[in-house]
């Protein structure tokens, strides 16, 4: 007897068991694999339409951007001239202050120490510019350490271009960030413990700096 001989005999005696097996094979692929490979199709196109719609909003945000940008510049150079050699000056203070305070801190560091610049110029206990805040005195020193420290000098370019484009974004590009809170007016160095503290509000910690309210 050759091998499709004995196959024919094996089909013959074991018909109604291959028809049972077959049909569970059947039932799987159909409730099973159908279902859920179409499933999978489906999980991966709502994926990808998502993708799309993500791309499509952040090159919408990045085209409000340039336009608040283009829009920003264009009310400087209409501006009179002591108009832009003011902004300029507040620029270069908050750079400095972001750079001599947090030249060693992480992006979100710069920013941290930007906001609470900000913050006090825009609370009636402080002066109203970034430059007079920045350069505020009291009977026990400087509001900012690095302003008693006499002559400071740049010696870090990439920290110093960091810093001035924080101070341009919010000074000229007026970008609003939301790392800290408008009440946020204090912080210190996590290596020292002023007596102020104690009085405050402890609100984050962002890299070396202790910021509070």
């Amino acid at each position: 007897m050759n091998a499709v001989d004995r196959m024919q005999k094996f089909c013959d005696v074991y018909h109604d068991m291959i028809l049972k097996v077959g049909g569970v094979f059947v039932f799987a692929f159909l409730c099973i694999f159908v279902p859920g490979h179409a499933h999978k199709q489906a999980l991966n196109s709502a994926h990808e339409q998502a993708q799309v719609l993500l791309a499509k909003d952040e090159a919408y945000q990045s085209l409000q951007q340039q336009l608040r940008e283009l829009e920003a510049e264009n009310h400087y150079y209409k501006a009179s001239l002591n108009e832009r050699k003011f902004l300029f000056q507040e620029i270069q203070c908050l750079a400095k202050n972001i750079y001599f305070e947090s030249a060693s801190e992480p992006l979100h560091g710069k920013i941290a120490v930007a906001q609470v610049t900000m913050n006090r110029v825009r609370s009636e206990r402080y002066p109203n510019s970034v430059c007079e805040v920045v350069y505020q005195r009291n009977p026990r020193g400087c509001q900012f350490s690095w302003v008693c420290e006499g002559t400071k000098f740049i010696r870090d370019g990439e920290g110093w271009r960091q810093s001035l484009r924080i101070a341009e974004d919010i000074l000229l590009f007026k970008k609003k960030y939301a790392i800290l809170t408008a009440s946020t007016k204090y912080y210190h160095a996590d290596y020292v413990n002023p007596r102020w503290a104690d009085e405050k509000v402890l609100v984050a910690k962002i890299g070396r700096h202790l910021f509070y309210r």
